[in-house]
Parts: C-alpha cells; structure tokens; sequence
C-alpha cells in the first residue's frame, strides 16, 4: 500500500500492537516502480527499484494466519490503492539485493525455488488473480477492477549467452551480454549479472 505516496508494510497482529513500515520515496510520478519488502528474522528491509531505502525492527508478533493484501489500508476507510500492480511474488527466503535486481525486469516460470506465490496478472478479465506457483493460492480482486495494458518496461531485456554453466579452474569462456531496446521507453534501468566460482566469491556487472 500507498501511504502519501510511499510504500507502506503494514504488520497485522490481529491486536492493538500492530506495526507500519514505510520507505522513504514518493511514487506519485506517473511511472512503475520495482518494490520489494524483505524480512529476515526481526527485521524488514524495504526496496525502490533494487535500492535498499529503509530497514526497521519488528517489534510485534504478527498474526500468519491473516490474509496478505495487496493495496489496502486498514485505517484508511474505505481507501485503497490508486494505482496499477502487476507482477507479485511471494518469496519463503530473504532475497538477496543481487537477486532482487537480476528478476526485477523479467517474468518468472512460477518454478523457481523458494517461490510461493506469483500473481502476473495477465487476465485481462474478472475478478481472479490466478496463482502461477506451484501452490495455486488464487487471489480475490476486490473493488473497481480495472484491466489495462501494461506501460511497463519490455520484460527480458537483458540475457546472457550462455546463461549459465560451469568452468574448470584455469579454463576461459568468452560471454555476450545482449541488451534488447527494441521497445524499451527512456529511462533507466538496472539488472544484476553474478559470476561465482570457489576461487572468486562474486563478481557483479
């Protein structure tokens, strides 16, 4: 949820000690914005388009047996988002700020590991977000639903050839980083390519 244009991460304990987190940007300038909000153990970490903005301690017990809701404020009435989602995913790990930049800009298979909830919302029509994981957790839309095309940037605009691989120590590879602009509007955009190996902990370009 929006609060006066900032992300907010509301806590629900199902109590009177319930807790709100809030990043630090305005998003109320007419373009789509990569968020993100990580919990690792007792603390939560708040994410712009793969830029680390706010980190807060959990000071509560929050309630896992509540719904998670997307675009709604619990003391605003009967306000809610105004705005466009697209792309929801729900992680059982605490991504990483590489990992987050490397899949911010793509869509996912719904296989990949730790992930247990993806809504692309690519219906088009309804009232169903359909869950494309592999636990099938459909979501409910609520209020005035409206479907439009999507303005966001071209989805795989970076790859990588090969994608991926193993090289034998003291071996070399020649790798092609591919840009596709093709339909990509101006702006800026941010991806992460890792490199690992045992000899050399990570290398990021």
């Amino acid at each position: 949820m929006l609060q006066n244009g900032r992300l907010n991460i509301y806590l629900d304990t199902d109590g009177t000690s319930d807790q709100n987190i809030t990043a630090t940007s305005d998003l109320r300038d007419s373009k789509w914005h990569h968020v993100a909000a990580i919990k690792e153990d007792d603390l939560v970490k708040l994410y712009i388009d793969g830029v680390n903005e706010k980190e807060e301690t959990i000071t509560v017990d929050v309630d896992s047996g509540l719904s998670m809701r997307i675009g709604f404020c619990k003391d605003c009435g009967t306000s809610s988002l105004q705005g466009f989602v697209d792309e929801v995913r729900v992680w059982n790990v605490a991504r990483t700020q590489f990992e987050i930049q490397a899949d911010m800009h793509q869509e996912l298979t719904g296989n990949e590991p730790g992930l247990i909830g993806y809504w692309p919302f690519n219906e088009g029509t309804g009232n169903i977000a359909f869950d494309l994981s592999t636990n099938n957790n459909d979501g409910t839309l609520h209020g005035l639903v409206m479907w439009v095309a999507s303005s966001a940037p071209v989805l795989n605009w970076l790859s990588t050839t090969p994608s991926s691989g193993i090289l034998s120590e003291g071996s070399s590879l020649d790798m092609t980083v591919i840009f596709n602009t093709d339909s990509l509007s101006a702006g800026s955009y941010d991806a992460a390519i890792e490199i690992s190996s045992k000899m050399i902990h990570s290398i990021v370009l």
